[in-house]
């Protein structure tokens, strides 16, 4: 039988952070060719929110689903996910996905909700005087920000949970049925043989004979 340790703290936190700025520098490269600085059309907005779906879907969804769970963090960190339910893989996959695709899907759509077509060409001006816009703007905005907030709060629980906990789960571990655990793997025999019995001196304790006299 094949054991797995789980990974450290340090070792999940390099894993998210590739993940997080690939994701971040492929967004960032997007958004200067658009070049929303001179203008920001209506079909520009939508396609730019529509590539930056598709790139999230490819890092969280498709990559994952091709090299078993891992996203490319966890690939380059050489770690491995295990289900610890036998749940379906593509069940698992979505799952996984939630501090990551789910996430930024939720705020893609709040966007198209909240912001108007007739507020597309104005955006700059819109971020720049929160307080002087319409309703949605000021909701959207405040809404956000709640959002973010309780994703960084989940996000610090979790790695919180990892750093603290015996066993390395995180939140997400709990909650999702899986376990992130290193790419080497080890049987029962080689675990039994890494233990070493080291010889030390004992002390021989000191018996004392007492001799009893009988009387005849």
């Amino acid at each position: 039988m094949l054991l797995h340790k789980n990974s450290s703290f340090f070792r999940r936190f390099l894993a998210n952070s590739i993940d997080f700025a690939v994701f971040s520098s492929i967004i960032m490269i997007v958004y200067k060719l658009f070049n929303f600085n001179l203008q920001i059309t209506m079909s520009k907005w939508y396609l730019f929110l529509s590539i930056n779906l598709v790139i999230c879907f490819i890092l969280f969804i498709i990559f994952p689903w091709i090299f078993n769970l891992r996203t490319i963090g966890v690939f380059l960190t050489r770690l491995q996910i295990l289900q610890t339910k036998n749940s379906n893989y593509f069940a698992q996959l979505f799952k996984n996905a939630f501090p990551s695709f789910w996430f930024y899907t939720l705020l893609t759509i709040l966007f198209l909700c909240f912001i108007k077509p007739n507020e597309i060409a104005n955006l700059h001006n819109l971020v720049n005087n929160i307080n002087e816009q319409p309703w949605n703007i000021k909701f959207l905005t405040r809404l956000i920000s709640s959002i973010v907030s309780l994703w960084t709060l989940i996000n610090l629980l979790n790695y919180m949970l990892i750093f603290i906990s015996k066993n390395k789960l995180s939140l997400y571990e709990r909650a999702f049925n899986y376990r992130i655990v290193l790419m080497k793997h080890f049987t029962l025999t080689e675990k039994m043989s890494a233990f070493k019995l080291v010889p030390y001196t004992v002390k021989s304790p000191e018996i004392i004979f007492i001799k009893e006299n009988h009387g005849e």
